[in-house]
């Protein structure tokens, strides 16, 4: 049972990241069915949250490179929402750890809910900058001012 399908609504336009991010939603509907029908799932909930943990780190890590590569200005901002998040789950993690939680339907809406309203939301508006920046380059004049030049 698919949880949330990809649809054009998540595409950043950055291939990598979008690539990331299909992952990330196929992690998210593995998880779901595995938490419905732990029997029928191929992987266990614990190895899907281990997982999910370990591959939405790395991807919060590429986006904050883009950032850096690009100025993005909303940078810090977009960067202490990831934090946030890091710390949410390094909380589940020892929960699971201590067995104070068990994965259920309030642990994955959190993190479910989480990714695919950062996808849709915050992550599309840096987007929009990082295709910009990527698009672009600056020219010297002669005066010594900077011109915004397309890179095509």
């Amino acid at each position: 049972m698919t949880y949330r399908k990809w649809d054009e609504d998540f595409e950043t336009g950055l291939t990598n990241i979008d690539s990331q991010h299909r992952e990330l939603l196929d992690t998210i509907n593995a998880l779901h069915a595995a938490i419905e029908d732990p029997a029928s799932s191929e992987y266990s909930t614990e190895n899907l949250l281990n997982f999910l943990f370990i591959y939405t780190n790395m991807h919060l890590n590429d986006e904050e490179e883009e950032f850096e590569k690009t100025d993005y200005p909303d940078k810090d901002r977009h960067k202490a929402i990831h934090q946030e998040f890091r710390e949410s789950i390094e909380d589940f993690q020892n929960k699971l750890a201590n067995d104070e939680t068990e994965i259920n339907h309030y642990v994955f809406d959190y993190l479910s809910d989480w990714l695919i309203n950062h996808i849709l939301q915050i992550d599309q508006e840096a987007a929009v900058y990082i295709r910009k920046a990527r698009d672009t380059s600056w020219e010297v004049q002669k005066d010594g001012t900077l011109v915004e030049t397309p890179n095509h």
